[in-house]
């Protein structure tokens, strides 16, 4: 599932909802230089940043967009920060660089679903993505790379999250974010 994000200033956001059923096809013409793809790195960012009890969840936090009936989104979970929210959003994101996060990634990762399956690399395992024993689960351990790399891209799309916060926040404007 990936992750959308639209910063748009508030009157701009006004007259977009106050016609819902156009809001999605609207904000989705946005140019790219108004929007940031977390891809599928924002559930982990979201799990880092509740873990971490961001005061405002700059994905999670805000309200239902346009509205409860035309939302959208994989679970009808489109979101909207007001102006202020995303004032308080980016400070917060300023102030808190992304290693202060690392230490959380370890359990973010064991608490995944989708981890917690047996990847046996051989070629026809019965075993394969079968659900991991109690027993195995204990003794889960993702590689020193693999962790690595998805540091890597989990830095990335923070450093990008916080950028785009910074410069909505520095034009007053507000923030629209959907996953798909």
């Amino acid at each position: 599932m990936l992750g959308d994000f639209v910063r748009l200033d508030p009157e701009l956001l006004a007259q977009i909802r106050s016609t819902p059923t156009q809001a999605y096809d609207r904000l989705t013409r946005f140019p790219e230089s108004s929007r940031l793809d977390l891809g599928t790195a924002w559930q982990r960012l979201v799990a880092l940043m509740d873990t971490a009890r961001f005061p405002i969840n700059p994905v999670a936090a805000g309200s239902i967009f346009p509205d409860e009936r035309t939302s959208w989104g994989a679970e009808a979970d489109s979101r909207v920060l007001a102006a202020e929210e995303v004032a308080q959003a980016s400070a917060h994101l300023n102030q808190t660089p992304f290693e202060v996060l690392v230490p959380h990634l370890q359990q973010i990762l064991k608490d995944e679903d989708k981890i917690l399956v047996n990847l046996d690399p051989t070629p026809g395992s019965p075993h394969y993505l079968k659900p991991l024993s109690p027993e195995e689960a204990a003794q889960w351990r993702i590689s020193d790379e693999a962790l690595r790399n998805i540091e890597l891209v989990l830095a990335d799309r923070y450093e990008a999250l916080v950028a785009f916060f910074d410069t909505a926040a520095n034009h007053g404007q507000c923030t629209v974010f959907w996953a798909a």
